[in-house]
């Protein structure tokens, strides 16, 4: 008779932004800066304008 294995992954922590604790969504990830995010909204409003 075979027997069948079944990998169990390890549990997860609890994620707790407060902590800096952030799930697996978020390992690889790259974000953004806050001054790009910044440079980002100030362009905005001008986008918007010469799309309408």
């Amino acid at each position: 008779m075979s027997s069948i294995r079944r990998a169990r992954k390890p549990p997860q922590e609890e994620e707790d932004a407060s902590k800096l604790k952030f799930g697996e969504d978020f390992e690889a990830e790259e974000f953004l800066f806050i001054s790009e995010v910044a440079l980002l909204l100030e362009k905005t409003p001008e986008t918007q304008k010469n799309t309408r």
